[in-house]
């Protein structure tokens, strides 16, 4: 800290500093201090006046602060997987409910006297109408063991 002095009087200019103190009960203080060197019209050095806050509550408030700011970034970011989760869930669980639906109705149908096979053949394709379109688009096909008909065999 004497060459920050030493500095400030060879600069002319006044001079922050910060540090912090320990009590002799153990107690830490925080201080930010400022030098004004004051001098004669000969530009000699007479006097060091120093002015010295105690700043330990504001550096503890911006310590709570800091702390208080990763507490909620990290509440934050659980709460944002959470709706992920919940998301993902909905959307693995949304086909099994239409499909199981759909079964339902299947085995409705062809339980009636007479069986309604148009129905069901007609729902049974709007349910896989999808899988077969993505197998399509991806050269994949819906029933692997079946062939695509312009596939002959030598």
């Amino acid at each position: 800290m004497n060459e920050n002095i030493e500095r400030g009087v060879r600069e002319k200019s006044s001079l922050r500093t910060a540090f912090r103190i320990i009590l002799p009960d153990g107690t830490i203080k925080y201080i930010e201090a400022t030098n004004y060197p004051a001098f004669s019209a000969s530009e000699e050095l007479l006097d060091i006046v120093v002015t010295g806050i105690d700043v330990t509550e504001r550096k503890r408030a911006e310590e709570a602060y800091r702390e208080a700011q990763l507490e909620l970034a990290h509440a934050n970011r659980s709460r944002q997987m959470g709706q992920l989760t919940a998301s993902i869930a909905h959307e693995v669980n949304q086909p099994d409910y239409g499909s199981n639906y759909v079964a339902l109705a299947a085995r409705r149908w062809l339980s009636a006297e007479p069986p309604n096979l148009h129905e069901v053949m007609t729902r049974s394709l709007l349910l896989s109408g999808g899988e077969i379109a993505q197998a399509r688009s991806s050269g994949g096909s819906a029933h692997s063991s079946r062939r695509r008909p312009h596939e002959r065999t030598p």
